[in-house]
C-alpha cells in the first residue's frame, strides 16, 4: 500500500473534520426544512428556534459555532438579532436566509456583522458552499450590492473568472502536476452566479439587457481596433508609395 499523501486541493468547502466540529442554530420558523439538509452536509449537531428571541436565549445558554437565522421578523428584527448576538463576544458564524433577499437588506445586514447570506431554497451543495465561504471569512462586497452598476460590476467579474479558469485549466493540460486551485476557483465561481442571479438590479430581465449590452461593447471594440489597425496598415502602405514615387500622390 502506498504511503503517499494524494494532491492537497484547496476548496472553499470545509472538510468532514471540521464539519464534526460544527454546531449549527436555525432560527426562523422556515428553517425547519435546513435540520436534514444540515445533516446530509456533514453537521453533527443541528438545532432549531422559531424565534429570534428564543434563539438568543438558548445562545445564552450553550455553544453554537453557526447560527443560520432568517431575515424575517419575529419577536425580533434580523438586524436587533445580529446586534445582540455580537454583544455576547462570541467568535459566532452569523449567516442570513432568506426567500427572496433584496441587495439593500443583505447590505445592511453584513454592515451590522452578518458573515454571509443564504437564499431559500436551497440545495445541499449550495448550503456546503455557504457554510465554508462564511467560515473561511470571504464576505459580499457591500459597495459592490449597493450600486446602481451592480450588474455590470457582477458580470464582468464573472467573465474575468471564467476566463481564468478556462487559462488555467488549459495550462494543467499541458502539465503533468495538477492545478490544486483549480476546484476552489470552480466554486467561487458558482457563488458569484448565485449573488449575480439573486440580487441582479431590475431582475432576470434587467441581468439580460446588461449582458447583452455588454457583449455588444466587446463586439464594437474588436471592430474598432480592427478597423484602427486595418487604417494604420494602409497609412503606410501610402507613405511606402510615396517614398518610391514622391511624384505621385500617395492617395492614388
Amino acid at each position: 500500500m502506498s504511503t503517499e499523501a494524494g494532491p492537497v486541493t484547496t476548496s472553499l468547502r470545509l472538510s468532514q473534520q471540521e464539519k464534526r466540529g460544527l454546531s449549527i442554530l436555525l432560527i426562523g420558523p422556515e428553517l425547519g426544512e435546513l435540520i436534514k439538509l444540515s445533516q446530509k452536509v456533514g453537521v453533527p449537531e443541528v438545532s432549531h428556534s422559531h424565534f429570534h428571541g428564543g434563539g438568543f436565549r438558548r445562545l445564552m445558554q450553550r455553544s453554537f459555532t453557526h447560527v443560520i437565522f432568517s431575515v424575517n421578523r419575529t419577536d425580533m428584527s434580523a438586524i436587533e438579532f445580529i446586534r445582540e448576538t455580537r454583544s455576547l463576544l462570541r467568535p459566532l458564524v452569523l449567516i442570513a436566509a432568506a426567500d427572496a433577499p433584496t441587495s439593500d437588506l443583505i447590505a445592511d445586514l453584513l454592515v451590522q456583522g452578518a458573515n454571509a447570506f443564504l437564499c431559500l431554497p436551497t440545495s445541499e451543495q449550495m448550503l456546503d458552499l455557504v457554510l465554508g465561504q462564511a467560515t473561511k471569512g470571504q464576505k459580499l462586497n457591500v459597495e459592490v450590492l449597493r450600486s446602481e452598476k451592480r450588474n455590470e460590476i457582477l458580470i464582468k467579474n464573472l467573465m474575468t473568472n471564467l476566463d481564468h479558469i478556462a487559462s488555467r485549466k488549459r495550462t494543467a493540460m499541458m502539465s503533468t502536476q495538477p492545478d490544486q486551485d483549480i476546484p476552489r476557483l470552480v466554486e467561487e465561481l458558482q457563488l458569484m452566479a448565485s449573488t449575480l442571479r439573486v440580487f441582479a438590479a431590475g431582475g432576470p430581465t434587467g441581468l439580460l439587457n446588461t449582458l447583452v449590452e455588454i457583449a455588444e461593447s466587446l463586439c464594437v471594440d474588436k471592430t474598432r481596433s480592427r478597423l484602427g489597425n486595418v487604417r494604420h496598415n494602409l497609412h503606410k502602405l501610402a507613405e511606402q508609395r510615396a517614398k518610391k514615387d514622391p511624384e505621385k500622390d500617395p492617395a492614388e
